[in-house]
C-alpha cells in the first residue's frame, strides 16, 4: 500500500440512485419535514466529458441533496444513457451507490486505489472540480467516489 495519504478520510457525502427523483425527494421531506431541495441536472458531455469503462458518454442524471446534521445525502436519478448510476439502477434498483471523499490528487489517488484491484469506471467533470468513481464494492462493500475540487 502506498504510504502518502492519498484523501483526507473525511467522507463528503453518501449517494443512492432512484428511478423516481421527485417522488423520493417528496416522501424524505415531508418525513422529515424538511423543504424539498432543488433538483438540478449534471452536466451536458461538451463541459462534464463524462467518460464510462474508458469511453465518452453523454449520459447525465437528475440530481438533488438533503443535509442530515453532519450527513449530506444525494440522490441521482440516471437517464438511458450508459453511466455506472444507470448500470446500478438496472441491477440493484433504488440503492446506495457510492461514497464520496475529497481527494487533494486525483491521479495518486485513482493510482493507489487501482494499484489495490480497485480501478476507475467514470469521470468526469462538474462545475468546480473533477470526480471519478471507483469500483471498490468488492473489496469494500460500496463503490467509492473521488471528487478533487478546482483551487
Amino acid at each position: 500500500m502506498n504510504e502518502k495519504e492519498w484523501c483526507n478520510k473525511q467522507a463528503v457525502h453518501v449517494a443512492v440512485v432512484v428511478d423516481d427523483i421527485q417522488s423520493v425527494l417528496e416522501n424524505y421531506c415531508r418525513l422529515f419535514q424538511m423543504e424539498m431541495p432543488r433538483v438540478k441536472l449534471t452536466g451536458a458531455q461538451e463541459d462534464a466529458k463524462v467518460t464510462y469503462r474508458g469511453m465518452p458518454t453523454p449520459a447525465r442524471a437528475k440530481q438533488g441533496f438533503l443535509q442530515f446534521g453532519n450527513l449530506r445525502v444525494e440522490f441521482l436519478e440516471p437517464d438511458e444513457k450508459d453511466s455506472t448510476w444507470r448500470e446500478y439502477l438496472n441491477k440493484h434498483g433504488n440503492i446506495i451507490h457510492h461514497v464520496a471523499f475529497d481527494v487533494e490528487d486525483m491521479e495518486e489517488a485513482v493510482s493507489v486505489l487501482a494499484a489495490e484491484g480497485m480501478p476507475m469506471v467514470q469521470d468526469g467533470f462538474y462545475n468546480g472540480g473533477k470526480y471519478a468513481y471507483i469500483e471498490s464494492e468488492n473489496k469494500l462493500g460500496v463503490m467509492l467516489e473521488l471528487l478533487q475540487n478546482d483551487k
